[in-house]
C-alpha cells in the first residue's frame, strides 16, 4: 500500500499525530495539514488516495474545504470528521460529495476501517 497517500485536515495536534501513527502503521502515506488552506495546498501537491477532514476549524471551515475539494478534484474520496455533529451537517457532506462521515469522538479502529472500505481494501 505504499501508493496510498492519505491527507489529514484538521486542527487538532493530537487527533492528527493519532491518526498518522495508525494509517501510517497500517502501510498508508500520510500528510498533514492543520487549515483549510494548508490542506488545499498539500492536496494539490500530491496525488492523493483519500482526504480525512475535519468540520470545525478556524478560517475555512470543512464544508467550505469540501467544496474547494470537489471543485480541484471531484473524484478525491473525502471522509468527514466533526466532533459538532447535527444532522444537516452531515447531510450538506454527503451532499456536498463526502463518501463518509464520522463524528469525534471514535475509537481508530472504526476509522481505519471506514478508510480501508472507501478505499476498497476490504
Amino acid at each position: 500500500m505504499p501508493d496510498v497517500k492519505v491527507l489529514i485536515i484538521d486542527d487538532e495536534p493530537g487527533l492528527c499525530w493519532a491518526l498518522e501513527k495508525a494509517l501510517s502503521e497500517d502501510g498508508y502515506e500520510v500528510f498533514k495539514a492543520d487549515s483549510g488552506y494548508k490542506g488545499l495546498e498539500t492536496m494539490t501537491a500530491h496525488d492523493l488516495s483519500l482526504v480525512l477532514l475535519d468540520y470545525k476549524m478556524p478560517g475555512m471551515d470543512g464544508l467550505e474545504v469540501l467544496d474547494k475539494i470537489r471543485e480541484l478534484q471531484p473524484d478525491l474520496p473525502v471522509i468527514f470528521m466533526t466532533g459538532h455533529s447535527s444532522i444537516s451537517t452531515a447531510v450538506t457532506a454527503i451532499k456536498g460529495g463526502a463518501v463518509a462521515y464520522v463524528t469525534k469522538p471514535f475509537h481508530i479502529y472504526e476509522l481505519k476501517a471506514a478508510v480501508k472500505v472507501v478505499l476498497g481494501k476490504v
